[in-house]
């Protein structure tokens, strides 16, 4: 019984690490075919996070004076404590990338799912239009 638990562990394990590097090549892949052709190359990944973060940081915690949540939790206790509390620019920064992350992610998912939903369909065999 041992030895079939541990020869379906590794078979499990052995998936697991082809299937990890099949995700990591389509990562590749994808990553080298968004930004063929391009000035910067795959350098445009970390450059645009990067200035639409200097660009949101600078215009909402410096022009809108935005602050994090914990600034708002201590100005609705006490004036005193809410500049004591407020967040610096670092920390905002953080803040922000982390909802810049989550938005960027959410929002890339919706804008390709289309695509791979009409390259799924589009190759799959219409049933009953033939004669048999």
């Amino acid at each position: 019984m041992e030895a079939l638990s541990e020869s379906l562990f590794k078979l499990d394990k052995e998936r697991l690490v082809r299937s990890a590097l099949f995700a990591l090549d389509l990562t590749r892949r994808d990553i080298t075919t968004r930004y063929r052709g391009s000035v910067l190359g795959v350098a445009w990944a970390l450059i645009t996070p990067l200035l639409v973060l200097a660009v949101f940081t600078w215009t909402f915690g410096t022009i809108f004076q935005s602050r994090g949540p914990q600034a708002v939790v201590a100005r609705a206790s006490d004036s005193v404590a809410a500049a004591a509390v407020q967040p610096s620019t670092g920390e905002f920064a953080l803040i922000l990338f982390t909802g810049l992350i989550v938005f960027n992610l959410f929002a890339d998912v919706i804008n390709r799912a289309p695509g791979v939903n009409a390259g799924v369909i589009g190759s799959q065999r219409a049933g009953g239009t033939g004669s048999h």
